[in-house]
């Protein structure tokens, strides 16, 4: 007896059904990029390689939502203990929105706690007792951005936007990450800031197993508790020898500097025959040699002919040239204050150019073809991308190399 309609119309009913329930219950490309962030996780924290503290991550989601903790101690020299512990709370509910977040610092006699809480549809920072609006809300789409992005296969030099949430300073924080490389492991990715450079690398499940930040912390990944203590058992790190910065690197962020101390030593009594421009002069500082100082944010205030003339295109700085418009705003990614967007441009023309030595000087419109060049290649792409974005930008010249190393702008 063949099948009637009305038992096919039944059927195919009751797949919809079982369909419906099955994509009701399904989780949404956040959820799953949150399931990743869940458990606990320990990392030892070193100090070029001293180990001088801790970081665990926690998560877990329950009826109410999603709660995911950071706690991180340390210890730097003969310095008092710091304990940081940051926790931030999402509702349960599709749009995931923030509900409530802490901060608590505490080193010696210090300790500094402040509080997020929602009341209705705004949030308010709870600092002292007083509550006060804050203009901008998050959601568990922001704290997991990077890994839902990296869902989707990305390859080198793809770059992202996000937001992060800054508790102990109350704000948000657009940070531009892009990818290294694609590796046997995971991802590696690179961020920049006013601190320096990050480094992380992700395993396959898009959970990081290290972090390098600027070249003088890291964090590994260990098995648990015990190994990540491991710091407690160690001697104070000497950090007046040990860890002193070297000087013959590049300063990646000069504009984050407030001071610059350096001392110079010579053999005998002589003084360095150097000549240090609009530094100010050596001074003695006892048997250690000779000191100098340089006070950072050094601003001035353009002058409104230089405004005219370090705005406009010429014919090897073809700023109106629509072209070069898009590719400046692909590389700003929504970046909206003046620093932010200089130093979006900066790491957008170091990752986006090889550098190269050329034969003669090519045009910008080369240098976007071929995507290779060397100092005068990065600076001319680098101002005409800047004046495309009307921000007032002259290129200056210098040395920038030292030996054996190639120059950059």
């Amino acid at each position: 007896m063949r099948p009637s309609l009305r038992a096919f119309a039944f059927l195919g009913i009751t797949a919809l059904a079982v369909l419906a329930v099955l994509w009701g219950t399904r989780d949404s490309p956040v959820e799953r990029a949150a399931a990743g962030l869940l458990g606990e996780r320990w990392y030892r924290v070193t100090l070029h390689g001293d180990p001088v503290g801790a970081f665990v991550s926690r998560g877990k989601r329950g009826r109410e939502g999603y709660r995911f903790e950071t706690e991180l101690r340390f210890r730097l020299g003969s310095g008092a203990e710091v304990h940081i512990v940051d926790t931030m709370d999402f509702d349960a509910a599709p749009d995931h929105r923030l509900q409530a977040a802490t901060h608590q610092f505490a080193s010696g006699e210090t300790s500094v706690h402040t509080a997020l809480e929602r009341r209705g549809e705004v949030l308010e920072a709870v600092v002292d007792g007083r509550r006060s609006p804050l203009d901008w809300d998050y959601r568990l789409s922001d704290y997991v951005m990077l890994e839902a992005w990296l869902s989707r296969e990305r390859g080198p030099r793809a770059r992202a936007l996000t937001r992060s949430l800054d508790l102990a300073e109350l704000r948000i924080e657009r940070e531009i990450w892009q990818v290294v490389e694609r590796n046997a492991t995971g991802y590696r990715l690179r961020q920049a800031s006013a601190a320096g450079h990050t480094e992380v690398q992700l395993d396959a499940g898009l959970v990081p197993l290290s972090f390098d930040l600027a070249g003088v912390f890291s964090m590994k990944r260990v098995a648990g508790a015990d190994e990540a203590s491991a710091w407690r058992e160690a001697p104070p790190a000497d950090l007046q020898e040990r860890h002193a910065g070297p000087v013959d690197v590049p300063l990646t962020t000069p504009h984050a500097l407030t001071q610059l101390t350096l001392r110079v030593h010579a053999e005998g009594d002589t003084e360095p025959d150097a000549d240090f421009g609009s530094w100010p002069a050596l001074s003695p500082d006892g048997d250690a040699g000779w000191i100098l100082v340089a006070g950072g944010g050094a601003d001035r205030t353009v002058e409104s002919g230089e405004a005219s003339e370090w705005s406009r295109a010429t014919p090897s700085l073809p700023a109106s040239d629509p072209a070069m418009r898009r590719l400046a705003d692909r590389a700003m990614l929504g970046m909206e204050s003046p620093h932010e967007q200089v130093d979006a441009l900066v790491d957008f023309v170091h990752a986006y150019v090889e550098y190269a030595e050329v034969e003669g000087v090519q045009t910008v419109a080369e240098t976007v073809r071929s995507r290779r060049g060397d100092c005068t290649e990065y600076a001319d792409l680098l101002t005409t991308l800047a004046r495309a974005r009307g921000i007032t930008a002259p290129t200056g010249t210098g040395l920038a190399n030292a030996p054996q190393t190639p120059a950059i702008a």
